[in-house]
């Protein structure tokens, strides 16, 4: 079985990649869409 430990680690670092991903990502698009016109 897996320990539940790494299941917690493993989900945690998951969703704080995701949560930064999602974060990094409109950030640089809304700068670059907004100078634009």
């Amino acid at each position: 079985m897996i320990e539940p430990s790494t299941s917690l680690t493993t989900t945690v670092t998951t969703t704080s990649q995701s949560l930064a991903a999602t974060t990094t990502t409109p950030e640089p698009d809304r700068s670059t869409v907004e100078p634009s016109p």
